[in-house]
């Protein structure tokens, strides 16, 4: 019996992560900004912890929505440039099962980056 074609998908996209070493640029991100709060708290005079949380929470919120979004449309745009979209649609899998396994590989690129973000304000 054959794999699903959702999870298919879903496996190569969760593929192409690591091959693409997103997560060194998220580690890199989220040590950069960890850098800059710290560089925003030692500015405050009084409540220096709480200064930290919020400038690193404020920070790598907006640097990951456009983390993702870069990474969403790049990786859109090499599968247009280098054809595979259009031999999966010219294949048995339906759009459907190929929009889901993409929809499935990018939520858990964006689970695994919120994880990594949530890591240094515990």
């Amino acid at each position: 019996m054959g794999m699903n074609p959702s999870i298919a998908v879903f496996r190569f996209t969760a593929l192409e992560i690591l091959r693409t070493r997103l997560w060194l640029f998220v580690l890199l991100v989220v040590g950069v900004t960890a850098a800059l709060a710290m560089f925003a708290s030692s500015l405050a005079i009084t409540e220096s912890a709480e200064y930290q949380i919020v400038a690193y929470a404020t920070l790598i919120r907006l640097l990951a929505v456009f983390v993702v979004a870069l990474y969403v449309a790049s990786s859109v745009l090499r599968e247009i440039d280098e054809g595979t979209l259009d031999l999966i649609v010219s294949k048995s899998v339906s759009r459907a099962s190929w929009y889901f396994g993409k929809l499935l590989g990018y939520f858990f690129a964006v689970t695994l980056f919120s994880i990594v973000c949530v890591i240094p304000l515990m």
